[in-house]
């Protein structure tokens, strides 16, 4: 018998259109719209094996308008945005299906997955949108003696919809565990009907530009935000509703009744962000200028760490995670159907799992805070030194609730499985001193060359976005966690240039047309890496390997980019499968490979008539076709453990041709 495997590369495709239309209604009313539809897909790799592979379509509309009207002292400004973006995600594992009995319901006998020995392959049919969102903005400027005042408002409905299933998923610990078919842990996905939360925003400003004399401006603001609550409902009305409830005691995770289903979680109906700044010239000649300012912005609560909050009915959770105590309780073993599984759960054999929201959660913001100085060196050339930093505060965190103990496979309240538990426990801290040297154009070159020196340290991701708890080893002890998030940078350089050839500029009509006029541009970037955190996977969610040599833990020797040698896994308990203590690596504690890149571009100009212009541009995407590795395989019980597994794009050409009339 032969066996193969296909190596299924990343592909994609966009089929994009828009229009932007622009008129001036009257000398002083101008009105704009653009309108953008696209329908990207994707396939690409999800596994092993020719068909693990997982495909994304997409379908994106958006519409603005824009209206604009002024006086000789003030000025309106109007705008509209709608936007609609459905995406779907499918892999192709979760098209086997059962061959012996149909199903009832889409997912309830798909082939089970399996995760073991540092592979894995996964089933979901994932849709997100139904949902479209719309925001009106209104601002007016008025000019009064030193004062610049700006004024407005803004309404907005943010919408989000979802419908999931995913195929049930055993974990094996060890070899010995897969042969005899005895998993270290099981999931069962049952999912949720579609449905679309929907929820109104609104928010209020004024601010002023007050110039004291002419070596000093102040910048003066307020904001205030109100952020309603999500609701969500089917397609039809009805269910998925949002199933949520508080802890009455966090020791054993006893759960108090659920909340309404039209009121899951408190509005926060009141956050004030005041803004101050100043620019202050001391010479007066307008060579230096000290800028500083401080600032608090409000965010709304990210609607998608609510995707897996709706349930079909409180007797059909969205998912459940056994461990091997249960797993064996129960005497479920691989093939095993989420149509099997469910009936259990409702017949209190199996206990359910709810995703939970902190009913008293916040919205988060954010403290941006900046001191800088402007000096101009010459007539084209410019020097900027600023430190900008930011602090993060209640950020959203996700953490796993109920976990089983790691000895005893007991849960500290059995009769409640474990999910994800989301409060404002994260917040950010980040620092950074960035310098910029810009030239204008002279002697045909213009350009500029960035530097930042930069920090971040959070104990999670830090930031706004949605997030899985990847990193969170302990539940009750988040400041462990504490760390640089994946996506710090602490040394980027960048720098552009845009050069016109000056051969042949100067030579005969005809020779100045067809070969002078060339102009080079370009963007060279290099950065240190992104953190790495190790990772030991196990029947405990996110555990974490022991780091015994931190000075050696990179090797970056060909391929070999971490020493095996200088971590230690953690012991795992025979009888439930888990890591029996938390890892002493910590959350970012290593830095991944480097980056640099020059992206050069060479173009002309061709005059054909006075009003008529042909432009032929080439870009080189990665002119060097450097190869930038920048993946490393992170968990410790993978074969290819330390190693280097992808790279950036290797070069890539493109030519553009323009009639310009």
């Amino acid at each position: 018998m032969r066996t193969s495997i296909q190596e299924i590369r990343t592909r994609g495709s966009k089929r994009k259109c828009g229009l932007k239309p622009d008129a001036w209604l009257s000398s002083k009313h101008r009105i704009s719209a653009t309108w953008t539809r696209d329908r990207p897909d994707l396939f690409t790799p999800n596994g092993p094996g020719r068909n693990i592979a997982r495909t994304f379509t997409g379908v994106l509309d958006r519409y603005n308008v824009t209206y604009f009207t002024f006086g000789s002292a003030w000025s309106s400004e109007t705008r509209f945005g709608w936007n609609r973006v459905d995406n779907t995600r499918r892999d192709r594992y979760f098209d086997v299906a059962d061959p012996t009995k149909s199903e009832a319901n889409l997912g309830g006998r798909r082939a089970p997955a399996v995760t073991a020995l540092g592979f894995s392959v996964s089933g979901e049919d994932n849709f997100i949108g139904n949902a479209p969102s719309w925001n009106l903005e209104q601002k007016l400027t008025r000019q009064l003696g030193k004062h610049s005042l700006k004024w407005g408002g803004i309404l907005s409905r943010r919408a989000f919809g979802i419908g999931n299933v995913g195929s049930p998923l055993f974990t094996y610990n060890t070899e010995q565990d897969l042969i005899e078919n005895t998993p270290v842990a099981a999931q069962f996905s049952f999912g949720f009907r579609p449905w679309v939360g929907r929820q109104f925003d609104f928010g209020l400003f004024l601010q002023d530009d007050w110039r004291i004399s002419r070596k000093l401006v102040l910048n003066l603001g307020l904001r205030y935000d109100f952020f309603d609550n999500m609701t969500a409902e089917g397609l039809n009305g009805g269910p998925p509703h949002f199933a949520n409830a508080s802890f009455t005691n966090f020791a054993n995770f006893t759960l108090g009744a659920f909340r309404p289903f039209d009121n899951a979680y408190d509005r926060d109906s009141f956050s004030m962000g005041p803004r101050f700044g100043f620019a202050y010239n001391p010479d007066g000649a307008a060579k230096t200028v000290i800028r500083g300012g401080v600032g608090f912005m409000h965010a709304p609560v990210n609607t998608s760490i609510f995707e897996q909050t709706a349930i079909n009915s409180l007797d059909q959770p969205f998912r459940i995670d056994l461990s091997r105590a249960e797993v064996q309780r129960i005497g479920i073993r691989f093939p095993a159907y989420n149509e099997d599984v469910l009936p259990l759960i409702r017949a209190g054999t199996a206990a359910p799992a709810y995703q939970l929201v902190d009913p008293k959660i916040h919205t988060p913001y954010a403290i941006n805070f900046t001191l800088g100085v402007e000096h101009a060196l010459s007539s084209n050339l410019m020097l900027e030194t600023a430190f900008v930093g930011t602090r993060g505060v209640k950020f959203i965190l996700p953490r796993i609730y109920n976990q089983a103990d790691s000895i005893t496979g007991i849960r500290p309240n059995p009769a409640l499985g474990q999910s994800r538990y989301w409060d404002n426990s994260d917040s950010s801290i980040f620092v950074s001193w960035q310098t910029s040297l810009r030239k204008r154009y002279s002697k045909h070159l213009s350009g500029a060359l960035h530097y930042t020196w930069g920090k971040t340290m959070t104990y999670l991701y830090g930031d706004l976005t949605y997030a899985v708890p990847t990193f969170i080893q302990d539940f009750f002890d988040v400041r462990a966690n504490r760390g640089r998030p994946p996506q710090d940078i602490q040394h980027a350089v960048t720098g552009s240039f845009v050069y016109d050839v000056p051969v042949f500029g100067n030579a005969g009509r005809l020779v100045a047309h067809t070969l002078g006029g060339w102009q080079a541009s370009g963007v060279v970037r290099a950065q240190t890496g992104n953190p790495l955190t190790i990772t030991q996977a196990s029947g405990r969610v996110f555990g974490r390997p022991d780091l015994i040599d931190f000075n050696s833990a990179v090797m970056n020797q060909g391929l070999q980019y971490l020493n095996p040698a200088a971590f230690a896994r953690v012991p795992v308990s025979a009888m439930t499968g888990q890591q029996i203590r938390a890892g002493s690596t910590g959350n970012g504690a290593l830095v991944g490979p480097g980056f640099w890149n020059l992206d050069f571009s060479l173009g002309k100009n061709f005059r054909v008539t006075e009003r008529v212009h042909f432009q032929f541009r080439a870009d080189m995407l990665n002119a060097f076709n450097h190869a930038n590795l920048n993946v490393v395989e992170t968990n410790i019980v993978n074969a290819r453990f330390g190693r280097i597994t992808g790279a950036t794009d290797p070069r890539f050409i493109q030519f553009h041709l323009r009639l310009a009339f």
